[in-house]
């Protein structure tokens, strides 16, 4: 099977479908794309601290 690429906007995704994409990264070993994944579910659900958030929004938004 060829290998295809695909780009994902995670900022469009519901919490619901970033948990799918989540677990199809986590078993594939994509950890980088994991971690970034959690860090838009954890912005999304407010668990991260005020520097946190500023961080995420100056590289994301």
């Amino acid at each position: 099977m060829k290998a295809h690429n695909i780009t994902i906007d995670i900022n469009t995704l519901t919490t619901e479908q970033l948990e799918q994409l989540k677990a199809m990264t986590y078993f594939n070993g994509q950890t980088t794309e994991t971690k970034e994944i959690n860090d838009r579910i954890a912005f999304i659900e407010g668990r991260i601290t005020e520097k946190q958030e500023d961080a995420y929004m100056s590289k994301w938004c």
